[in-house]
């Protein structure tokens, strides 16, 4: 996965799954648990490209660490998600990644939540 900010700091970093997935089990008050972040799944369906907007309340690794299954409360869709089906040609992007702009710059240059925990030079 591929993490940036916005203006004026912008910054990246890598994260592997697992390292995404850590995101929840903060319990801070900036974090995901506190403050879950938005997302909009779009997935094309008969040509038709559908999108939905949703919260994102947990995410858990699944299938040995190849998959991520997430816990999400809708919030606006023109379509319904369907449920208990396996979408494809799907994206998804995640708003409000970095909710707090100050957060930490990393020895090796990167912006990132906790240098310490999450960002080594041996993961990104």
């Amino acid at each position: 996965m591929f993490a940036f900010t916005d203006r004026p700091y912008r910054r990246h970093a890598y994260l592997n799954a697992t390292q995404f997935v850590a995101l929840w089990n903060d319990a801070g008050s900036d974090s995901f648990i506190a403050d879950p972040p938005n997302a909009m799944l779009t997935w094309a369906d008969s040509g038709v490209v559908k999108e939905a907007e949703v919260e994102l309340l947990d995410a858990i690794l699944i299938d040995d660490g190849k998959n991520i299954q997430y816990t999400t409360t809708r919030l606006t869709s023109r379509y319904d998600i369907p449920s208990g089906t396996v979408l494809k040609n799907v994206s998804f992007f995640i708003d409000d990644w970095f909710p707090n702009a100050t957060r930490d710059i990393c020895p090796n240059g990167y912006w990132f939540f906790g240098c310490h925990h999450y960002a080594t030079s041996d993961n990104l």
